[in-house]
């Protein structure tokens, strides 16, 4: 009260949703509002209290504070460091994520998402200012066991000797691989160049060995007899056998890299066993010793490609017998290696988008938008035209000079023709006489 006053003033109460900042004072002047994110319910409350984890309050002057909707959490913003709301990310199939009581968490492992950085060795972390919202989009890991994903922060670590982005590379001294084999699709690198090249010295031996034998004494006598019986058969013999064998797995094991689907990994680990039918170059066995790329694998496989052609071509205006037993040995090897070197550079376009950034599906580290892989992009083409197309029309062109021949059933016991022309034989003698031309048709 003033000076002779007669009596007390009576001190102005500070109602719920304001706090008592300076008690001495008796007016309302002394009661502030509660700032964002805190609330009082009580008359002269001395402070506010701090929302409960899981509740946000935006309003000054708050006597509660708000239920977070369960599509919604709240965060504290990395600038301002206030608490915020947020709407939650949209949830696939599998939800990546929970969004409960205000609080997300990170629920599945095995998956990547928007916003990673790395950090230190083979961890990921949010980049600064990053905050989940409805645009987060999140990638499945290729191998689910690679991506470690920490349940609070959503920091990814790279394990199992898996790197880089969806923990889809390997580290030093490791290749990609089958799953099979180590569980991470990361396999340890051959202790030596032998080890990569036995399966091709081992082919290498057996071709010596049947040249041997077709030139020693009797060699032309025994290769007709072996196959007449045993390759062609009466019925199917193991020529057919072994091209609807090769054919069908070649097929089934690209499923993976060309589909962008998530199969079961009980699926893909028998798939695995049968690798060895692709046929292909064994780039990722090379890499251990010669680093290298994809890019490096379209250029090797453009070399070898080139190297098919020029041979095929040459069967096409030159014939005999020399020269025929010289396109058989091509003949067989181009259509082996044709679905995987096609594929190779078929995917070259197979690019995807990660974040706001295009990499190329078959690896990761390359940048789809550099100049490098638009030089890469520009061969590709090249090769599609010359050899996935032109491979099947120079079989064609093989087979068509012969077509008179072709209608003779005679003509498929292996019966007159010249060198070339019997030495075609992989490619029409499975088939009916009018249909010569359905191998380089199906291929």
């Amino acid at each position: 009260a003033a000076a002779g006053q007669a009596y007390c003033d009576a001190k102005q109460p500070c109602l719920p949703g304001y706090f008592d900042s300076n008690s001495s004072l008796v007016s309302q002047v002394r009661c502030k509002q509660c700032p964002p994110n805190s609330f009082s319910q009580t008359v002269n409350a001395a402070s506010c209290d701090t929302c409960p984890a899981g509740k946000f309050q935006s309003k000054f002057g708050a006597l509660v504070c708000d239920e977070v909707a369960n599509t919604a959490f709240v965060y504290e913003d990395p600038i301002t460091l206030e608490r915020k709301s947020g709407k939650c990310p949209i949830a696939g199939l599998v939800p990546e994520f929970k969004c409960a009581d205000g609080v997300m968490t990170y629920e599945q492992q095995g998956f990547w998402h928007d916003g990673l950085v790395p950090s230190d060795a083979g961890r990921f972390v949010s980049q600064p200012g990053f905050v989940p919202s409805e645009a987060m989009r999140f990638y499945a890991c290729p191998t689910k066991s690679n991506c470690a994903v920490n349940e609070t922060s959503g920091a990814v670590a790279c394990i199992q000797n898996s790197a880089g982005v969806l923990c889809a590379l390997c580290t030093p001294g490791y290749m990609t691989g089958s799953a099979a084999a180590s569980g991470s699709g990361c396999s340890e690198c051959p202790g030596n160049v032998t080890e990569v090249l036995w399966p091709w010295l081992l082919v290498a031996t057996l071709v010596i060995a049947v040249a041997l034998m077709w030139f020693k004494g009797g060699g032309q006598m025994w290769w007709k007899g072996f196959r007449l019986r045993v390759l062609k058969g009466r019925d199917m013999g193991l020529v057919v056998l072994f091209k609807l064998g090769t054919g069908f797995f070649q097929v089934v094991l690209l499923q993976p890299a060309v589909y962008n689907v998530r199969f079961p990994q009980l699926y893909l680990d028998f798939l695995a066993q049968f690798k060895f039918l692709e046929f292909g170059l064994p780039f990722q066995s090379f890499a251990c010793f010669i680093p290298t790329d994809y890019h490096d694998r379209v250029y090797s496989a453009t070399t070898l490609s080139s190297i098919i052609l020029t041979v095929l071509g040459m069967g096409i205006v030159r014939s005999g017998r020399s020269h025929g037993h010289f396109l058989s040995l091509c003949i067989v090897p181009s259509y082996l290696l044709y679905p995987s070197i096609s594929a190779l550079f078929f995917q070259t376009f197979n690019c995807r988008e990660i974040d706001q950034d295009r990499f190329l599906a078959p690896d990761l580290s390359i940048d789809c938008d550099s100049s490098e892989h638009a030089r890469a992009e520009g061969v590709a083409w090249l090769m599609i035209v010359a050899f996935s197309i032109g491979l099947p029309a120079i079989y064609q062109a093989l087979l068509f000079p012969h077509r008179r021949q072709l209608a003779s059933s005679l003509s498929h016991e292996g019966v007159g023709g010249s060198g070339s022309f019997r030495m075609l034989e992989f490619l029409y003698g499975d088939y009916k006489p009018r249909f010569y031309w359905w191998e380089a048709l199906e291929i």
